[in-house]
């Protein structure tokens, strides 16, 4: 998407030029970065430790969702329980941690 943006903005014919791929890289990149990195500040300062912990700890079951919705990978029944795993360890543990 940010490939057309920048297209359109430079004016460029050619969408697939090598020139507007690595500013589109660059920019997605740079902006991404920011964004999350600004999100998961302002998430840190309202939530507890434990509540965070919990969060970042459903990585890998986001990413197993999003990389079935999009047909790129689709994970096994063992890797499905491996994330399911570390999310209810990290959940276990910061509840143990507040009693």
């Amino acid at each position: 998407m940010f490939d057309i943006v920048i297209n359109l903005l430079l004016l460029t014919s050619a969408f697939n030029s090598a020139r507007s791929k690595y500013l589109s890289f660059a920019i997605n990149g740079i902006i991404a970065t920011a964004f999350a990195i600004f999100i998961m500040v302002w998430a840190q300062k309202i939530l507890t430790a434990g509540e965070t912990a919990v969060i970042f700890s459903l990585e890998p079951i986001f990413a197993g969702i999003f990389s079935h919705i999009m047909a790129v990978e689709f994970l096994g029944v063992s890797q499905w329980i491996g994330g399911i795993l570390v999310v209810l360890a990290v959940i276990y543990y910061s509840k143990s941690v507040k009693n």
